[in-house]
């Protein structure tokens, strides 16, 4: 009776072990964000700013273009892989590409760092399910930095969700069968609307991110808060080519 309880005990744990450790890696969903090198992805990108320096608010628009590419590798202090990704930009499609900045990527088994302008996210945790949470903001901190106030998550409810996995998406003339959705932030009273949110396709990477950081002192009216706003920026990025 011993021997067939140790040898059942011994097939639970294989089992268990077998279904947390011997899944497919795109089960794990890594290659949501790829790390090959050469890979590239390629942005369009619009920009509002408004100013309540004047009664109506001044608004400002631009449009840009960047690309990420990555390049080599480098060990870090805690003996963790980084890809170096150089990040370029244009200010029209028919201009070359300037290098603009490096930064890097970090992926682990259990999440995909993103460094850009000493500031790190943690963009993606792993396994990649349906509904999980997770503080995308932990690595940061602004608590002295005044134009970065938004991102602070002790304040703000920065609090990283994943929806739609594997869902197919629509992207002006992309079509993909395996995209999800990060929702980083969407919290909205009176007075502030601060609206973060990423897609991330398979093999791709991040296809496009939108973010709302918007202030108003105006009465709540029919209009939308955008329309409303007085103080604050939106940002678009949307994909406009890439390279596995």
């Amino acid at each position: 009776m011993r021997n067939c309880f140790i040898t059942l005990l011994g097939l639970i744990l294989f089992s268990s072990c077998k279904e947390d450790s011997f899944l497919p890696e795109s089960d794990f969903g890594f290659n949501y964000q790829p790390k090959t090198k050469g890979h590239w992805v390629e942005y369009a990108v619009d920009s509002t700013n408004y100013n309540d320096i004047t009664i109506p608010p001044i608004i400002t628009s631009s449009s840009y273009f960047i690309r990420e590419e990555i390049d080599t590798t480098f060990i870090d202090a805690s003996g963790d892989v980084n890809l170096v990704v150089e990040q370029f930009r244009k200010n029209a499609l028919s201009a070359p590409w300037v290098l603009n900045q490096v930064g890097s990527f970090k992926i682990t088994e259990d999440n995909f760092q993103r460094y850009f302008n000493d500031l790190r996210f943690i963009n993606l945790i792993f396994p990649v399910r349906e509904s999980r949470e997770w503080q995308g903001h932990s690595f940061l901190d602004v608590e002295n930095e005044p134009t970065l106030d938004y991102l602070d998550d002790t304040r703000y409810e920065w609090n990283y969700v994943y929806s739609n996995v594997d869902q197919t998406l629509l992207l002006d003339s992309f079509v993909f069968d395996s995209a999800l959705v990060v929702t980083q932030i969407d919290e909205e009273n009176l007075f502030e609307k601060k609206f973060s949110q990423e897609k991330y396709v398979r093999n791709v990477g991040m296809v496009s991110k939108q973010l709302l950081v918007l202030n108003t002192q105006a009465p709540p009216s029919g209009a939308s808060f955008i329309d409303r706003a007085e103080s604050g920026f939106v940002l678009n990025w949307r994909l406009i080519g890439f390279k596995n």
